[in-house]
């Protein structure tokens, strides 16, 4: 049955939020479609590079690890499909998770849930709202992914499977954070819960497309039950009714949940503070206190991911001891196997990086939203300065991502090592400390707008995405210098190599603090709220 003044709500959170859902619905669907318009630009007239790229997709478990296994990439199709198939649906699962925990559970933080119930509108009306929102918007960005390749030349079939990719991943992992919404007792920890798992869920794809003896794995993730599909081969579209499925099963599982847990509680109780303030009563315990669940989850994450990834680069010696071509390719250029091996690492750990510098953007703007919800007032109705209360959420927005990207390099190093890799544990290390800068960069960036314009402080997480596409894209489809560039990752040195380490991180180290500059004098002038 309709829950009593559904539509009501959906249209007041649609009015809210679509500002929010905007960039994910013009961004997202761009990925197959540019692919598509590179390969016709880069390719169509250059068989031997395509050829070369076909076999390296094929054999490189790092592009397993990021882009999932490779099909047939000799064709516009394959190669949109290869590009874009997983990291669009985790993409389109992120938003969706995003969406559902900000209106279902988001509200009741602020108290505007109140208002709302206190209307004609059923108790389900929030939550059915969310849902519908999420699934529309995935279903929005597949219905454009599909439409833009194939306008931009592919053929129609495989499209649309890839977009029916896109919406059944958002409808999945919208059940899940409608049930997180349900388990947490804050929005903040939904978020947690619904986030890991969906980091969960991409590297269980990654670990088990990259071991054979790990393929029943993807039965156990959604991730894999999309890549069932094969848009691109046996091309069927069963998965989608599991995806479907399992959306409706997770949403009426909330359903039921929300009806037998307290408003403004979850089932997870949150715990009772001390009963003297001590640390926690001053401005850095205050900050350490909202950020450290977040942080210890994102730098616990990453670690497990690094370890993972480590486990995985150590088969790369078996690749080269069974593909006598690529060992030949390898041993015109000089390396040898540990020089591949750390490269190898080295992209990986790039990976890591952008991963974690997401983690650094969230935390620069979080105070943004500590601000919208009028928790800033009180604060600084004290002796509290602004400076001061800046200074420490950008100390928890540069600490918490390197922290995670080091301890991602060391627990990558180790395991990788200890499993007979044959890269140096100090080198690889050494490699993850020279990407911190890089981190800072896109953490800054966000504090910047944060603290000098926090109207646009969108434009942090386009300036995101647009660092991964470059960073991740930008060498296959030969980006030129000026555009590569317009990445930190792009200048942090290879620590391989006898050229200078110092220079670079410098470099990226003081742009990192004239963006903390700009955050800090923006924080100071403007007006409150």
């Amino acid at each position: 049955m309709r829950p009593s003044g559904l539509w009501t709500v959906a249209a007041a959170q649609l009015r809210q939020d679509w500002k929010l859902i905007l960039p994910w619905v013009l961004l997202l669907p761009l990925l197959p479609a540019t692919s598509v318009w590179g390969f016709d630009a880069l390719f169509r007239d250059d068989p031997a590079t395509l050829v070369a790229m076909n076999f390296s997709a094929g054999s490189n478990p790092a592009f397993s690890v990021l882009f999932g296994p490779a099909p047939d990439i000799t064709t516009a199709e394959g190669f949109a499909v290869w590009r874009s198939f997983v990291l669009g649906s985790f993409f389109t699962a992120l938003m969706a998770v995003l969406a559902v925990t900000r209106n279902a559970r988001g509200q009741e933080d602020t108290g505007r849930a109140e208002l709302v119930a206190a209307a004609p509108v059923g108790r389900n009306a929030r939550l059915a709202a969310a849902l519908l929102l999420a699934w529309g918007a995935s279903v929005t960005v597949g219905v454009l992914a599909a439409g833009l390749a194939v306008v931009a030349g592919a053929d129609p079939l495989p499209m649309v499977l890839l977009g029916g990719a896109y919406a059944g991943s958002g409808v999945v992992f919208a059940g899940v954070a409608a049930v997180a919404s349900q388990l947490a007792s804050f929005a903040r920890g939904a978020n947690i819960l619904s986030v890991a798992t969906l980091g969960a869920a991409y590297l269980l794809r990654a670990f088990a497309d990259t071991s054979e003896a790990a393929r029943g794995l993807l039965w156990w993730t959604p991730f894999g039950w999309v890549q069932k599909m094969e848009p691109v081969g046996d091309a069927s579209a069963w998965p989608l009714w599991l995806c479907a499925a399992a959306g409706v099963a997770l949403a009426g599982a909330a359903f039921v949940l929300q009806g037998r847990r307290d408003f403004g509680m979850g089932f997870i109780p949150p715990r009772s503070g001390p009963e003297r303030g001590g640390f926690v009563a001053t401005l850095p315990g205050l900050v350490v206190r909202q950020q450290r669940t977040a942080a210890i989850s994102w730098i616990v994450g990453l670690t497990v991911m690094g370890a993972v990834m480590g486990l995985v680069a150590s088969s790369l010696g078996e690749i080269l001891l069974g593909s006598p071509q690529l060992a030949a390719i390898i041993a015109a250029q000089g390396l040898d196997a540990g020089d591949l091996s750390f490269q190898f690492l080295r992209t990986l750990l790039e990976i890591i990086a952008l991963i974690a510098a997401v983690h650094g953007v969230q935390l620069g703007l979080r105070l943004v939203g500590e601000e919208q919800q009028g928790r800033l007032d009180p604060l600084l109705a004290t002796p509290i300065r602004r400076e001061g209360l800046l200074a420490w959420y950008a100390v928890a927005a540069l600490v918490a991502p390197a922290l995670a990207l080091i301890g991602a390099g060391v627990a990558m190093a180790v395991a990788n090592r200890a499993n007979g890799g044959e890269a140096g544990v100090g080198a690889v290390v050494l490699q993850s400390l020279a990407a911190v800068p890089a981190v800072w960069i896109l953490a800054s960036l966000g504090l910047a707008f944060a603290g000098a314009l926090p109207s646009l402080r969108s434009v942090a997480w386009f300036a995101l995405v647009a660092v991964f596409v470059i960073s991740m894209l930008g060498p296959m489809l030969r980006f030129p210098d000026a555009v590569m560039g317009l990445s930190p990752l792009w200048h942090v040195p290879d620590t391989s190599v006898g050229d200078s380490v110092a220079g670079p991180v410098l470099a990226m180290t003081a742009l990192a603090a004239a963006l903390l500059a700009v955050a800090f004098l923006g924080f100071r002038r403007r007006d409150i709220g």
